[in-house]
């Protein structure tokens, strides 16, 4: 039978590690991001924070930690807030009349309904109360509809306040690189035959003159049938465009990049 091992004053034996839990406090105190970025009023997370790249890294027990150059990240938060958005008007020689049209026809099915309403057929009272019903309903539905129409708010990205927030040049952003996040296109191909590889470099070239930093752009392509002539067709598709990373998500050869 083996001897009891000798214990501690805490409980634990003598001789083993104690193993500390970290907790998020701990984290804050020592200057170290923390994943849980609650938002103090709303207690909601918040996104704004990890919005923007920073010069951080990845790894088990912190979301993200500073580089040793203690480069600090951009304070974004500083800069006075504008509305990404801005309302566009729609021209009243289109706006004025499509509303004298509703308020015809609103009119007009105002008259009908009651008209409906005060001539009941006797013969069919079961038939006419359905048909009734409907019609009423079909015009208060169509009426719901037109409501917002009436006066309709649309909107449209203000780029003059997106350049101001995520691309204009600050003493932590000397030379106006893009904050803007990074987007990922993903193209499935199988087939050289039944999808011509014409059309899959066309569709590079199209995603390649998208109005957004180039540098924010990674096409990312799946070619489930590895065949030769869809990856040459690629490697010519991809020197119209060097300043883009496009690799290539083969099952046969994963990780291969043009």
């Amino acid at each position: 039978m083996a001897a009891p091992l000798p214990v501690s004053g805490d409980g634990s034996p003598k001789g083993a590690k104690k193993v500390t839990r970290r907790t998020l406090n701990d984290d804050e105190s020592s200057g170290q991001l923390s994943l849980l970025a609650l938002n103090s009023k709303s207690m909601l997370f918040d996104q704004q924070r990890w919005l923007f790249e920073s010069k951080g890294k990845y790894g088990i027990g912190n979301a993200c930690w500073q580089d040793e150059d203690n480069n600090q990240r951009a304070k974004f938060m500083d800069k006075p807030w504008k509305p990404l958005t801005r309302k566009t008007l729609v021209p009243a020689s289109v706006l004025s009349p499509y509303r004298v049209l509703v308020a015809i026809r609103f009119v007009t099915q105002f008259f009908f309904i009651s008209w409906r309403l005060q001539n009941p057929n006797l013969d069919a009272m079961w038939l006419w109360g359905i048909s009734v019903s409907c019609e009423i309903w079909f015009a208060i539905s169509w009426l719901l509809d037109q409501l917002p129409k009436l006066n309709p708010i649309n909107r449209a990205t203000d780029l003059v306040a997106l350049k101001d927030k995520f691309e204009s040049t600050s003493p932590e952003n000397p030379t106006g690189r893009s904050d803007l996040p990074g987007v990922d296109i993903f193209i499935s191909t199988a087939d050289p035959d039944k999808e011509p590889p014409l059309v899959t470099a066309n569709t590079i070239l199209s995603i390649l003159a998208v109005e957004y930093p180039i540098e924010k752009v990674a096409i990312y392509i799946s070619d489930d049938g590895g065949a030769i002539l869809t990856f040459e067709a690629m490697a010519e598709a991809v020197s119209f465009g060097n300043v883009c990373e496009i690799q290539s998500l083969n099952r046969l050869e994963t990780g291969q990049t043009f």
